[in-house]
C-alpha cells in the first residue's frame, strides 16, 4: 500500500486536538505536585502498620499486625476514566487488521521500534501506537535505561476490536469488553502495557513512582495489573483522572 503524502482527515483532527487543548493548567499542576509531595512525606514505604491488642482465653495479650497499603493506581473508576479520555480526544477505535494497516500507512499510527532501552514483545503487525503514545513509551524506557542500564519490555499496544472481542470471549486472560463505557482502550491506540516480570523490587518501585508522576501531572492514566503496568497516554494534560487521584487503601 502506498503511503499518502498528505495528512488524512484523522491526522488533521489529532493535530487540532493538540492545538485546542494546550491551554495552561498551572493550578492543576501545582495541586498534583503538592499531592505527590505529601504522599512522599507521609508514606515513603507504601504502607503503615497498625497493632491491635487481642486477649486470649488464658488472659495473655497478643498483638496482631495489620499493614495498610496505599495503592498508587486504584482500579475503581479507571476504565471509565480511560474511555472518557478517548471520547475527549475524539478518537476512533481500530476495527481490524486492514484498518490498522491503513492507519499505519497514512501516519496516524506509528510503529514501535526496539532499541537498547526498549524490548518489543508484540507481533509486528500490532506493534503500533498513536504518535504521542509511542513518544511517551520511549521516554519512559529511555529514562529507565539511564537509571538502571537495562531495557523495559512492552508486551501490548494497539489491539483491533475483532481481536479484543475474541480475548474477552475466550476468558483465557483478563480482558475488558470491546464496547461499552468500560471497554478496553487498546483499540484506540493510546494504551500500552509495560511488563514487570523481569524487574527487581527496586526497579519496580522506581517505575511505579515515575508512572505516578506522569499520572499526577495529567499525562497518563495508569493501572497496575498482575504482570504489567497498563498505561493510557494523552497528548495534552488532562484532568479526567483528577477525582481518582485520592489514594485508595486496602488492609492486607
Amino acid at each position: 500500500m502506498m503511503k499518502n503524502t498528505t495528512l488524512t482527515e484523522s491526522t488533521q483532527r489529532e493535530a487540532a486536538i493538540v492545538q485546542v487543548h494546550t491551554k495552561p493548567q498551572k493550578a492543576y499542576d501545582i495541586g498534583c505536585r503538592l499531592a505527590l509531595a505529601v504522599l512522599l512525606l507521609v508514606s515513603p514505604a507504601f504502607g503503615l502498620q497498625h497493632h491491635a491488642r487481642n486477649s486470649s482465653k488464658r488472659g495473655v495479650s497478643s498483638h496482631k499486625v495489620y499493614q495498610e497499603k496505599i495503592t498508587l493506581f486504584p482500579t475503581a473508576g479507571s476504565l471509565l476514566a480511560q474511555n472518557q479520555e478517548v471520547t475527549r480526544l475524539g478518537l476512533s477505535r481500530v476495527a481490524n487488521r486492514a484498518m490498522l494497516a491503513e492507519l499505519a500507512a497514512d501516519g496516524t499510527l506509528t510503529p514501535i521500534l526496539p532499541s537498547s532501552a526498549l524490548k518489543v514483545s508484540i507481533a509486528q503487525e500490532r506493534a503500533y501506537l498513536r504518535p504521542w503514545a509511542d513518544e511517551q513509551l520511549n521516554s519512559i524506557a529511555e529514562t529507565f535505561y539511564a537509571a538502571w542500564g537495562k531495557p523495559l519490555t512492552v508486551d501490548s499496544a494497539i489491539r483491533p476490536l475483532d481481536l479484543q472481542k475474541r480475548l474477552w470471549r475466550s476468558k483465557r486472560v483478563p480482558a475488558a469488553p470491546p464496547t461499552g463505557p468500560l471497554a478496553s482502550v487498546h483499540p484506540a491506540g493510546i494504551a500500552f502495557d509495560i511488563g514487570k516480570k523481569s524487574l527487581t523490587k527496586e526497579q519496580k518501585r522506581w517505575l511505579e513512582w515515575r508512572l505516578f508522576y506522569l499520572q499526577a501531572i495529567g499525562r497518563a492514566i495508569v493501572e497496575e495489573e498482575r504482570a504489567s503496568f497498563h498505561v493510557v497516554t494523552t497528548p495534552v494534560k488532562s484532568s479526567v483522572w483528577l477525582p481518582m487521584m485520592f489514594l485508595s487503601r486496602t488492609i492486607l
